[in-house]
């Protein structure tokens, strides 16, 4: 199913993000997807499962949320490692890539959430 990224600041990310990126607790507030509870159902995803994420930038495994409220058609990646795996580094001169509706892939998958050892080693 075709859907939007979008990504953004979470407040567990920020509690983890200056002193503990290594850490399993930065791991939990930034390597998730948080789906509508409707699309996820369409896609057989349920939360705590594995989906994965295709954009033209590349793909990442993360754990599957259910977004509270209405968010149909979006997929949201906190910013971090994971998110950046997703984005075209591409700036349009602006100096920023865009982490906003970004055409997003995404499908329930038997593998393990990419690490960010994997996505440093690449």
């Amino acid at each position: 199913m075709s859907l939007v990224l979008v990504s953004g600041r979470t407040l567990g990310q920020g509690k983890t993000r200056d002193k503990e990126k290594l850490t399993e607790g930065y791991f939990d507030a930034a390597a998730f997807v948080e789906l509508d509870a409707d699309d996820a159902d369409d896609l057989g995803i349920e939360e705590g499962d594995v989906a994965l994420l295709e954009t033209g930038a590349g793909e990442v495994r993360l754990r599957a949320k259910t977004a509270r409220g209405d968010s149909s058609g979006v997929a949201f990646v906190p910013m971090g490692p994971w998110a950046n795996a997703l984005v075209d580094d591409g700036t349009e001169a602006t100096g920023m890539p865009e982490f906003k509706s970004v055409p997003v892939k995404v499908e329930k998958t038997d593998g393990s959430p990419t690490t960010l050892d994997d996505l440093l080693g690449e």
